[in-house]
């Protein structure tokens, strides 16, 4: 995770989003800036991240 993508993850777990909606929520901003920069989103540059334990 880029530590943009990192940054927008920590800012929705500090809203209160749980762990799985903040994550997705990164991932779905990192998926428009790729898009919007390069016409497409590759997965390799967001989904290989997952939330583990509690």
């Amino acid at each position: 995770m880029g530590s943009a993508q990192v940054g927008r993850f920590s800012d929705a777990l500090a809203d209160g989003q749980n762990g799985d909606d903040a994550l997705r929520s990164a991932q779905i901003k990192r998926i428009k800036s790729r898009r919007k920069d390069n016409g497409a989103a590759h997965p390799f540059f967001w989904a290989g991240f997952s939330i583990s334990g509690r």
